[in-house]
């Protein structure tokens, strides 16, 4: 049975339920806060003396049907908030509109004053504690608070998320530890297509946070949300347009302490207004951003030494018997010198409709402009490397969502289209050699020293290669969705709610590379035109130069200008950056002598791509209410793919000279290979509340994820120039299968009006088939198992042979298909060494499990009046996980070769050759058991805030915190590269002025943190070598907000 089949009868038997509900009322209504008329989010609303109940929405709108037809008491109830009783008589009338205002609390005589920052925190906790499904939240209010730069930042700020930080700001979010591509993110329901060029991650730095109204952060799904989120989903939203007219415009100006520039901006206008009595609503907003985010980096490479004795006999493993570090052979100092411009514009327009419903017409355009030129030496090899570029990322959207009613049926509908598009239209890097000289350190700690060591002889470092990239990657996805739900009573304490719909999604998605090398072998020969004629750098300082430009010629060297990284390490020199750009221009389009000089990169065009994926989807479920204290959800969701992946095959080798790597285009053909499967995905959960202030939540569901795109295309290339005596080999893996997880969770609530919101999650996934990168993994080939290894002319057969062979390495990953390959099969007969990279399934179920602590509180209930106007949020998330993977390592068993004996003239015995143990090596993989990459095991978040109503003064200081975690692991497992503990203090202050004017002081960073990454041996203990760090300094943002 097809999937639309499946939607076709669950909508039949939705349409067929409500006739159970003839004869039974509603009640809606909008509650808002009496002081100043907001409309306030999650406040409850209970028919008491049945199981009937709703939250109010980011609106501050409810809705409760089945009522049944007589005379009942409504309970009205907000955190914070003096709760309301309203007797009704719904036999009168069987639509009743309710709208209250609710007022502060009262404690010992007095009235609360709820403060801005306070009701931020009000609007969060009740969501929390009305919701159905385990969810943190990020209110408006403190999205506006608090100093961040972007939305990833801000969902940081959530227990259990933990970011990762690009550039000085955070670019993506993890999740409980499972990498970021493993979340559903969303605005309004809409996904926002992957930006990466091969992963399914999208780049949240391009969001700015300013025209959002909240941020929900869901634990667990239900069946009504898309199942492609083991990690959770994230859903950023907006609001339809105020009441009352809103015209907010924010303008702040920025000092960025590492480049000493107040050369930054940051400007946001928000528009809402309602027309026609409150029919039509109109939201505009936009901002426009420009942010310095450049950065001081260092990085470290060591050599090793040999210092153990191998053993003389017996089978063992290479890698225990390694070595020590030696020195520091190479000392990278690197200045990244970075504007990064953020644009964005959103529109909203919603119409109330006759039936109590609404419709919404949303746009939404995100775009962030990144350009950087970085400055690079390498110590102590003379080398200089530049590099100038260019990058756009863009996303748009365009949505229209209604929720409507009809014959006691809710609609909800949504028809959308999205597109996310990454360029990089010009990446330009340079590479100059410096003849030998200076002094040879033998360091392996305070790599300050290479700057002594340093010859800087500009004149005699010449131009070595020149690079020029592009790429370009696009996706974009419509989107169809139908949701029909319906609540009737049965007695007067159960309510059952069911709810059933289908959605359809068509995406398409594509990758264009593009390169082009240059090597300078020849001295004295220019670089020349299209027709062959030599380029013109007359009147420019480049005049008379030839392929081997002099790095002198890019540089003020009058007074050639040096910055310290750190205040320690020399980075020299600083180009004049207009001469470079102006050298750029003149030969990017130019040739050299000969062919083997220049040439375009094959290898780049191999990695062009396109994706058509096709995912349909239905599901049922059922919410069952008995009375206040249980409801129970059980559900079922099937996901139905069909896709297909259009990719580059080679046929032949990439050779070339120098960086001139390129493949006969001749064998390069295009691949076309479909994929298909459906999923069925069961999920129950289960919320109890014995009493008003606890409440307990459990659920067990399935969940999937897809692979990262470039894992599964039909592509195989590789290269005959061997790396370390290894040909490369590059494929995907068509036979990939989607990542299925079953997912546990308990959720605890306590709520007091003293303690505030206490919230205890604990969960456990068991993930199979996820997937891996099998990165350069080294092996070697037999053409038969039965192959004896040949020492000291004695053939003896090795019991590892067997098992390690290649062919059968590719079968264990899915990938026996290889074997059909002409090209693979050539390979085989000429080579006996690969080095292999290619994505697989993990053969045995892989686990994440943690722990997350989150308390909100106010200091209201305190009787000392100046001490009421105190927030504090904290939370703290332990995560752990496991997965196994394929590593690589060297096996050696030693070759018996016994002693030959013979006879002396004499006829005496004596040993012609003494008997020998020859070893034997196996270079292959093992499977291993570690953490899974990008997940820190412990995180945290403190925010403290004081307003002082009276003045208009506002102040809030945030400390964010995430221990070192692996992101990335190395094939042999020695290299392991860490990333380590960050810490990082933000200060906001606010101050009203007048009642439209309001000023605002951002300082980001306070202390100036240093990001550090490391080395790690998982075989020796070295401890965590430090191999990079950077500084991005202290931001500090300082503006005006006008509200009219």
């Amino acid at each position: 049975m097809s999937v639309f089949s499946s939607v076709a009868r669950i909508l039949t038997m939705t349409l067929v339920l409500p006739l159970m509900a003839l004869g039974q009322a509603s009640l809606k209504g909008t509650i808002t806060d009496a002081a100043n008329n907001e409309s306030l989010i999650g406040v409850n609303i209970v028919v008491l003396g049945t199981s009937l109940g709703a939250a109010t929405d980011i609106e501050g709108q409810f809705r409760i049907v089945g009522i049944p037809a007589r005379t009942l008491s409504v309970k009205i109830s907000c955190i914070g908030y003096e709760p309301q009783t309203n007797e009704i008589d719904f036999s009168k009338t069987t639509d009743v509109t309710l709208n209250v205002q609710l007022k502060p609390a009262v404690i010992q005589g007095e009235e609360v004053v709820v403060t801005a920052q306070m009701r931020g925190q009000i609007a969060a906790i009740n969501q929390q504690i009305t919701s159905s499904r385990i969810v943190n939240v990020v209110s408006e209010e403190k999205i506006q608070e608090l100093p961040d730069a972007n939305a990833a930042e801000a969902i940081g700020r959530l227990p259990g998320v933990s970011i990762i930080r690009i550039g000085g700001e955070a670019s993506g979010v993890v999740l409980r530890g499972l990498s970021s591509k493993f979340s559903n993110i969303t605005i309004d329901g809409v996904k926002i297509p992957a930006t990466d060029p091969n992963s399914r991650d999208v780049d949240l730095s391009l969001m700015s946070q300013g025209a959002l109204s909240g941020i929900e952060l869901y634990k667990t799904l239900t069946p009504d949300q898309d199942a492609d989120a083991i990690a959770g989903g994230i859903n950023m939203v907006t609001r339809k347009a105020p009441v009352e007219r809103l015209i907010r415009a924010d303008l702040k100006g920025s000092y960025n302490q590492l480049m000493k520039s107040p050369k930054q901006y940051d400007f946001s206008f928000r528009y809402g207004e309602r027309f026609f009595d409150d029919v039509l609503g109109i939201q505009l907003q936009g901002n426009a951003e420009r942010k310095i985010r450049s950065q001081e980096n260092i990085s470290y490479t060591y050599s090793t030494y040999d210092n153990s004795t191998l053993p003389s006999y017996g089978t063992y493993n290479l890698n225990q018997y390694d070595n020590d570090i030696d020195k520091i052979n190479a000392f990278t100092v690197r200045f990244t010198d970075e504007t990064r411009k953020r644009n964005g514009f959103q529109s909203i327009i919603d119409v109330n409709t006759p039936d109590s419903g609404s419709v919404k017409l949303t746009g939404v355009y995100a775009q962030t402009n990144r350009n950087y030129m970085i400055y690079e030496r390498v110590y102590p090899t003379w080398v200089y490397n530049f590099e100038n570029i260019e990058q756009n990322l863009e996303t748009r959207s365009g949505s229209i969502q209604g929720k409507n009613y009809f014959l006691g049926l809710e609609a909800d509908w949504n028809a959308s289209y999205a597109e996310s598009r990454t360029k990089n239209p010009e990446d330009f890097r340079t590479m100059f050699t410096e003849p030998a000289g200076g002094t040879q350190l033998n360091i392996k700690t305070n790599p300050e020293q290479f700057n002594a060591a340093a010859v800087n002889n500009f004149g005699s470092a010449f131009l070595d290669s020149v690079d020029r990239f592009k790429s370009e990657n696009f996706d974009k996805e419509l989107t169809l969705q139908l949701n029909l739900s319906e609540s009737f009573t049965l007695g007067n304490m159960v309510t059952n709610s069911l709810k059933a719909g289908g959605k359809y999604k068509s995406k398409s998605r594509w990758m264009n590379n593009w390169g082009y090398s240059w090597n300078t072998y020849q001295f004295g020969t220019p670089f020349r035109d299209a027709s062959g004629n030599p380029v013109d750098f007359t009147g420019t300082t480049f005049d008379g130069t030839m392929s081997h430009a002099e790095l002198s010629r890019f540089v003020d060297m009058a007074n050639p200008p040096t910055r310290d990284l750190m205040g320690l390490y020399r980075m020299t020199p600083i180009l004049n950056l207009s001469y470079y750009k102006l050298f750029e221009d003149k030969i990017k389009n130019a040739r050299v002598a000969s062919p083997i000089d220049y040439g375009e990169l094959g290898l780049r065009a191999l990695g062009d791509y396109s994706v058509d994926e096709k995912v349909s989807s239905a599901y049922i479920m059922d919410n069952i209410d008995f009375g206040q204290s249980m409801t129970l959800m059980i559900g079922v969701r099937v996901e139905s793919e069909d896709n297909t992946y259009h990719a580059k095959f080679s046929n032949t080798n990439a050779s070339g000279t120098g960086n001139v790597i390129t493949v006969n285009p001749a064998f390069i053909t295009d691949t076309t290979l479909p994929f298909k499967t459906t999923i069925w995905l069961p999920n129950a959960q289960l919320t109890l509340k014995p009493t008003d202030y606890l409440t307990f939540r459990f659920a067990g569901y399935k969940a999937l994820a897809r692979p990262d795109f470039n894992l599964r295309l039909p592509q195989f290339n590789y290269s005959t120039q061997l790396v370390n005596g290894c040909v490369p080999i590059v494929a995907g893996n068509p036979g990939l299968k989607d990542v299925t997880s079953w997912n546990f969770e308990v959720n605890t609530q306590v709520y007091s009006s003293t303690l505030g919101l206490i919230s205890v999650n604990a969960y456990f996934k068991r993930i199979d088939d996820l997937y891996h990168t099998l990165n350069a993994v080294r092996f070697e080939w037999y053409n038969d198992s039965t192959k004896l290894i040949s020492n000291n002319n004695v053939k003896t057969p090795n019991y590892d042979v067997g098992w390690h062979r290649l062919d059968q390495m590719v079968g264990n990953i899915g990938l026996s298909g290889w074997s059909t390959l002409p090209a693979f099969k050539q390979l085989l007969h000429t080579y006996s060494n690969f080095n292999v990279t290619t994505g697989y399934n993990s053969p045995d179920a892989s686990y994440a499990w943690g722990f997350e602590l989150e308390h909100q509180l106010n200091f209201g209930f305190i009787p000392v009046k100046w001490l009421q106007s105190f927030t504090l949020t904290y939370n703290i998330a332990i995560a752990r996980s496991e997965t196994k993977v394929w590593k690589e390592t060297t096996l050696v068993d030693t070759v018996y070769t016994p002693a030959i004996m013979g006879v002396d003239k004499f006829g005496r015995p004596i040993e012609l050759s003494p008997e020998n143990y020859n070893p034997a090596t196996v270079h292959t993989a093992i499977l291993l058991k570690q953490p899974m990459e990008d997940q820190p095991q412990f995180t945290s978040n403190v925010s403290l805030g004081y307003d002082v109503e009276k003045w208009g003064s506002s102040v809030r200081l945030s400390m964010f915190y995430q221990s070192k975690y692996t992101r990335s692991y190395s094939a042999d497992g020695t290299s392991d590269g860490i990333v380590g503990e960050f810490i990082k203090w933000d200060l906001s202050v606010k101050q009203q002025v007048t009642s439209n004017i309001s000023l605002i002081l951002n300082v980001d960073n306070i202390f100036n943190r240093t990001e550090t990454r490391y080395r790690y041996n998982n075989i020796f203990d070295w401890g965590y070598l430090p191999t990079a760090s950077s500084s991005y300094g202290t931001t500090i943002d300082f503006g005006a907000r006008i509200s009219l």
